[in-house]
């Protein structure tokens, strides 16, 4: 799924998504492709579901 669709989707929500596809492309890393893992109303619970999956697979 693209940057452009995850945001009309889910345009009220906070999502935590997994880069598929990506570049490095001027110094800047870009995002072509991404997975929905999850998708949240407060931010907090968000970044709380990032942590949790990046404890248990730092380098995904």
């Amino acid at each position: 799924m693209r940057w452009e669709e995850v945001r009309e989707q889910f345009p009220n929500e906070w999502v935590v998504c997994e880069a598929l596809k990506s570049r490095s492309e001027d110094g800047y890393w870009l995002v072509d492709e991404v997975a929905v893992i999850d998708r949240f109303d407060d931010s907090t619970v968000a970044m709380k579901r990032y942590y949790e999956l990046h404890r248990e697979q730092p380098y995904r």
